[in-house]
């Protein structure tokens, strides 16, 4: 563990950036969208970033109130296993009187990973949970905006479509910027106002790179 290099800091996200006319430098934009951060003595940067929040009703379960729901999109494993390698291994095994391929990974693998990636995120904080709404998202009539959202799930995990395929990104994330929490509590109890508390995102997974 001494060989591990010591984090420095997390990588904040705005959807207001902006170029600096002034200095010629993009950055982050404060909510008006009339200064462009420099250093703490800008503007308060909490303003612009996005981050997943406690809403200020208690009453309902958006954000971080009871934990953040993800789902797969039904057709996930279908367009997603195939990139993977012992997918693409075939063996005959007629000889033994199998009539069927043999698989060497499935959708339940697949599901497993995505889940105790989540759940190690989980164990490494003690305000952030996530849980599976998948079975939700697969019902008849789940999906909206062209079958590529699930309302029940604030985190929507799909893959890229075929035309989309030649992308060099392994996997890239969408927020709802028009869907926000403008007053949102943070981890450590503050309110943030004015403040940007996300409530929805799509992750969009490749399928033009080989999985392992």
């Amino acid at each position: 563990l001494q060989l591990v290099l010591g984090a420095q800091g997390w990588v904040l996200y705005s959807p207001t950036r902006k170029q600096d006319a002034v200095a010629n430098i993009p950055g982050y934009a404060n909510i008006a969208g009339d200064k462009v951060w420099k250093d703490p003595s800008t503007f308060n940067l909490s303003e612009s970033v996005l981050r997943w929040g406690l809403p200020s009703n208690p009453y309902i379960t958006e954000a971080l109130a009871r934990g953040v729901s993800w789902a797969l999109h039904p057709d996930f494993c279908e367009d997603l296993l195939g990139q993977f390698p012992e997918e693409n291994f075939n063996v005959d095994l007629s000889w033994l009187g199998w009539e069927r391929a043999f698989s060497f990974l499935s959708c339940d693998d697949l599901t497993t990973a995505v889940r105790s990636s989540f759940d190690m995120w989980s164990l490494n904080h003690d305000r952030i949970n996530f849980f599976d709404v998948s079975d939700k998202c697969a019902e008849p009539g789940s999906l909206a905006n062209g079958s590529t959202d699930c309302p029940a799930a604030e985190l929507f995990l799909i893959v890229t479509p075929e035309t989309e395929s030649s992308t060099e990104l392994a996997a890239y994330v969408k927020n709802d910027v028009f869907n926000i929490d403008r007053s949102p509590i943070l981890t450590s109890g503050r309110e943030q106002t004015p403040g940007r508390g996300l409530l929805s995102s799509t992750m969009t997974v490749s399928r033009g790179i080989c999985w392992y």
